[in-house]
């Protein structure tokens, strides 16, 4: 379908140029805090804040109507004003969406565009064998290509990794090159794509697929879920075959791949033990007690691994009642500083750490103060030259969780200690969210900076105007630092 064009209105200006910064609490989350002094911080200013883009793929059988979830954004290195954010278009409640949506800006959001990702799926004219995607993320390397990676699958049927390439910042994409394909409906899960921009890396413009393969014995019986890797060294045409990152025999999910100026690539990514998926749940404890925060290190181009550290030895899944709350892990491109950021058990807080080199990690720092009634959905972690900013959502209430509202909390001092955090754009309700089965705004959300300038996308449910069953959005926000 056509993109469209969108201008944005007033700009949100921020209330929030606080004088204080907020105190931090360092320790585990079962432990009593510790208040740290904190430091001056820089001022925090919320440019703008707008939709940017709905559903543009029709709703087929089976799908859920004005719905889109689960949204990623990356900045241009070259440019902080060119920036591309993309989404799952048209939910399924039992997974995958109808195609994958994409918006961009060459006018630091601006305006944005926005239109369906072409060749996927039969819905954007793509072939038969994908009839759903899912799980978008997008990249840029050091000369303003752009790049989304994506799962496609069918029900009952193949799944795959690809990716899809812009040679104009975002604005058009050729059809999506496969990277892996197996035989069963979810084999391939979760894909992540990073490209390695190194100043000394020898391998610079490296683009690094990695993923969760589902591991199967004779019987059919899943017996693993490890993380693989592939990549490319032509910009996206041709991919090496899958090396496997983690063992055979465990069971792991949620890669975040980061490259370092020397070409080293750091693995963050859930262990969850002898478990091989997070289908069920229904006991939030027990989940969060297996879920482990860790990582793999390559220094030899992602062909083979070693051991890193362990983050956290507990990570949560997010409130009762919405499905969300994957961690997320990111370099700083000036520093070379790695920093990850993920939901406490309880799910009050978010919680922050940094390392030097992927294997010794910084004690938690939670940037919120624990709160009786809200919770805390989804957390996405950017940094650039020492600023550490921290998007994700709160509630209002434990149960249910239903009223949400996106913040971004800032850092001008690596990650030591954050400012009170700003409130992005509207309330959103979960009653009108895409469900899979319960409210699903995503797995994740996306925040990138570059230089003083830095973007957030979420998405925001609200009750639509013709009393329809669904109605979710994607948001964007710009914010400035310093």
């Amino acid at each position: 379908m056509a993109g469209h064009r969108m201008s944005v209105g007033r700009p949100l200006r921020a209330a929030l140029v606080l004088a204080l910064p907020l105190a931090l609490v360092r320790g585990a989350p079962a432990e009593p805090p510790a208040i740290r002094a904190a430091v001056a911080q820089p001022a925090l200013t919320v440019v703008r804040a707008s939709r940017i883009a709905g559903q543009s793929l029709p709703a087929l059988r089976g799908s859920e109507p004005d719905t889109v979830a689960e949204a990623d954004v990356a900045v241009s290195p070259r440019d902080p004003r060119v920036a591309l954010a993309v989404v799952q278009d048209g939910r399924y409640p039992d997974g995958g969406s109808v195609g994958i949506s994409y918006a961009w800006t060459h006018d630091a959001e601006r305006h944005w565009r926005s239109q369906a990702l072409p060749g996927l799926t039969p819905a954007s004219g793509g072939p038969a064998t994908w009839r759903r995607a899912s799980d978008p993320v997008a990249a840029f390397d050091d000369w303003g290509r752009a790049y989304v990676s994506m799962l496609l699958v069918t029900k009952s049927g193949p799944s795959a990794v690809a990716v899809s390439r812009s040679l104009d910042g975002g604005r058009t994409f050729g059809r999506p090159v496969v990277v892996h394909r197996t035989r069963c409906e979810h084999c391939d899960d979760k894909p992540w794509l990073v490209v390695d921009t190194g100043v000394r890396s020898p391998y610079r413009g490296r683009l690094y697929l990695l993923w969760t393969r589902l591991v199967h014995d004779a019987a059919g019986r899943r017996v693993g879920a490890r993380q693989l890797v592939a990549w490319s060294d032509d910009h996206g045409r041709r991919w090496s075959a899958p090396v496997g990152v983690t063992p055979r025999n465990l069971g792991t999910q949620g890669s975040q791949p980061l490259p370092g100026k020397d070409g080293t690539l750091v693995d963050v990514y859930l262990d969850l033990g002898t478990a091989v998926d997070e289908d069920d749940r229904t006991d939030q404890a027990a989940v969060a007690a297996r879920r482990r925060l860790v990582t793999r290190i390559s220094r030899n181009g992602g062909r083979s691994w070693v051991r890193g550290g362990t983050i956290s030895a507990r990570v949560g899944t997010g409130p009762a009642g919405v499905r969300c709350c994957l961690p997320s892990a990111t370099r700083d491109p000036v520093t070379g500083r790695l920093y990850a950021a993920w939901v406490s058990p309880d799910a009050r807080r978010v919680l922050v750490s940094s390392s030097a080199d992927g294997r010794r990690w910084s004690a938690a720092l939670a940037l919120n103060r624990s709160s009786r009634v809200g919770r805390v959905v989804n957390v996405d972690v950017s940094a650039y030259a020492g600023t550490v900013a921290v998007s994700y959502g709160f509630t209002t209430a434990a149960a249910p969780a239903r009223l949400q509202r996106q913040r971004v909390a800032v850092s001008g001092d690596a990650g030591g200690s954050f400012r009170l955090a700003a409130v992005l754009g509207p309330r959103s309700d979960h009653r009108y969210a895409a469900r899979a089965p319960l409210p699903f705004p995503g797995d994740y959300v996306g925040s990138a900076m570059h230089g003083s300038t830095g973007y957030a996308v979420w998405c925001v449910s609200r009750r639509p105007a013709s009393g329809a069953r669904f109605h979710q959005v994607l948001y964007g926000a710009t914010f400035r630092v310093g």
